[in-house]
């Protein structure tokens, strides 16, 4: 990350090892994870795998579509996304994506538990390729299949993922104050807030009360009262909140915002974690090899590898 200089921390490798060592000379041991083993490797078609899907420790991410349909051009985009300002969407071949699969199951070099199905949000007229990349993936692994989206305005499609081969979802809130939400996500920021809660109903009736359905609020816009309001909203309607702190993106319209403090993820993570235990949940998400771009900490033993 372009602002990883403002860390006190420093990586060092001597002796055969890696430690984060501080400003003190204080050091901890530290592994890296490796690169993909896919990484210079191409489909039967000639396309990078790496442009295919992202392999995140132990979690395989797939693009089914490249860009958004909400862009700065039209007005639309998010603020805080690059996803706006991509000018070549294209949807990823589908054989592409089953070969990736395929690869990475097969590679005793990699460790694929879990798969997750995300991207900028698809128009309306092709989301029956989310369906039909589930029933796909499904034919080749028997391992949780993730899908992060907007929410549907026909819920009635979740049936569907369902049937396919879904086992997770999210529906991602960003944030509980509503006129921030507008202000900053021209197009997203209108789904009304009463239509995510009907999508987190509906999708915790067919997949789960324990952490199947999730929602991601960002930390470091609006007040740490409105994001403990929604952690609680979606802790009641068991919903697993996943906090994401706001890091400034280059090339942004938000890309000069100021950061959070350390103190405020702090309380965020403090306060949210005694919110979530009322419910039966935790902070999300539960796998631990996922937590690198949240405020959670595996203190119990609800988080686990897959």
């Amino acid at each position: 990350e372009y602002f990883s200089a403002l860390s006190p921390y420093q990586l060092d490798f001597s002796n055969g090892r890696f430690q984060i060592v501080d400003e003190g000379d204080n050091r901890i041991d530290a592994e890296i994870v490796p690169i993909p083993y896919f990484v210079g490797k191409y489909t039967s078609k000639g396309t990078p795998m790496v442009e295919v899907g992202q392999m995140m420790s132990e979690r395989l991410s797939i693009e089914i579509f490249f860009g958004c349909v909400n862009t700065w051009k039209e007005k639309t985009a998010c603020a805080f996304c690059e996803l706006g300002a991509e000018k070549n969407m294209r949807f990823v071949d589908a054989n592409d994506i089953k070969e990736l699969v395929t690869y990475c199951k097969n590679s005793n070099k990699i460790n694929m538990r879990h798969i997750l199905i995300s991207g900028g949000t698809l128009p309306k007229s092709i989301f029956h390729r989310y369906t039909e990349t589930l029933k796909m993936v499904r034919q080749i692994v028997n391992i949780p299949i993730y899908i992060m989206m907007a929410p549907p305005e026909d819920l009635s499609i979740l049936d569907e993922f369902k049937e396919a081969g879904l086992n997770e979802i999210a529906f991602n809130l960003e944030f509980y104050n509503r006129d921030i939400a507008k202000e900053l996500m021209p197009s997203k920021g209108t789904i009304p807030k009463e239509h995510y809660f009907n999508a987190f109903d509906y999708a915790v009736k067919l997949f789960g009360d324990q952490g199947q359905v999730r929602s991601l609020l960002m930390v470091g816009i609006e007040s740490l009262e409105e994001t403990l309001q929604g952690i609680e909203e979606l802790a009641s309607r068991k919903v697993m909140p996943i906090l994401s702190p706001f890091r400034p993106t280059p090339n942004t319209p938000m890309q000069n915002h100021p950061v959070p403090s350390p103190q405020l993820l702090f309380d965020v993570w403090q306060q949210g974690e005694k919110i979530v235990q009322q419910y039966n949940l935790c902070l999300g998400p539960t796998c631990i090899a996922c937590l690198n771009n949240t405020i959670a900490l595996p203190i119990n033993e609800k988080y686990t590898y897959y």
